[in-house]
């Protein structure tokens, strides 16, 4: 029987954004419960750039291809915009700036990453897809998540809330730093629920 495992491609905060989204998640969870509570060690504060099932057989391909793309990649400047609410998760996130160089890098890891994906994996499932729109489950269908193109929205999850009526409230206890960073390295992690950032297996400089 085939073994497959969920990853995500991700970028890594500056320590002091790390910080903070993990003081705020916390509080957040506090106040309104969520079962998604940021921390350094089974939840790490990331930006997702592609979640996908992975054969076991087929790691180490992933593995190579991700290295590809980082020797072809220079370092780029992001920024953190404002707060992003998804009504369809029912979570709050620290929105951050779509650059043209975000756009390209997240694309050109879907395109070598999607042929090595387990296209029998039940990502409608995962998704709980039910729930999403006609073009979010199409991308689950051709890329095994509906966060591709208007729907890919670079950000940093802070929590899942049980009650959507309580999002705004929620996201009024935010107040982000609107601070630059530049992002020298790709990273590779274990997704755990909620999609969530386990641990990271691999890191990958980006060409300087």
């Amino acid at each position: 029987m085939k073994e497959s495992a969920e990853y995500d491609v991700v970028l890594l905060p500056p320590a002091a954004l790390s910080c903070y989204a993990i003081k705020i998640s916390r509080r957040i969870a506090e106040r309104f419960g969520s079962p998604l509570v940021l921390d350094e060690r089974g939840a790490l504060p990331h930006i997702s750039l592609y979640h996908v099932a992975v054969a076991r057989q087929h790691l180490p391909d992933l593995k190579e291809e991700l290295a590809r793309v980082a020797r072809r990649t220079p370092p780029g400047e992001l920024q953190v915009t404002g707060i992003h609410i998804y009504r369809e998760f029912k979570s709050i996130a620290i929105e951050i700036s779509k650059t043209q160089w975000l756009r390209h890098l997240y694309l050109k890891i879907i395109h070598r990453l999607n042929p090595l994906r387990d296209h029998e994996f039940d990502n409608e499932r995962v998704w709980n897809a039910a729930r999403l729109s006609p073009s979010q489950r199409n991308f689950i269908a051709r890329y095994g998540t509906p966060l591709i193109g208007r729907h890919f929205i670079p950000h940093i999850t802070l929590a899942v809330l049980q009650d959507g009526s309580q999002l705004e409230t929620a996201a009024a206890m935010i107040k982000p730093p609107l601070a630059s960073f530049t992002v020298k390295l790709l990273h590779l992690c274990v997704q755990g629920k909620h999609h969530t950032c386990r641990r990271i297996v691999a890191g990958y400089d980006l060409r300087t």
